[in-house]
């Protein structure tokens, strides 16, 4: 069994975050748009990561940090 993690900013908490963090290549739509999120943002990661496991890129291309509001559309 494989298990990827990074604890950096590890939260449990019930509530929805508002907390912009997080890798650029696999920030979800809803931390890029500054809306609330959940643990549902991790399973928008681990697709990235599968994808770019799978095909050897990432699912989109970006070539500068402003390119992230492209992501948004795909959420």
């Amino acid at each position: 069994m494989i298990k990827i993690c990074d604890f950096g900013w590890a939260v449990h908490s019930p509530l929805l975050r508002g907390t912009l963090c997080g890798t650029p290549l696999y920030t979800s739509p809803e931390i890029v748009s500054h809306k609330p999120y959940d643990s549902k943002i991790d399973i928008w990661s681990i697709g990235v990561l599968t994808y770019e496991l799978l095909y050897g890129n990432i699912p989109f291309e970006i070539r500068h940090l402003d390119d992230l509001t492209k992501i948004v559309s795909l959420g």
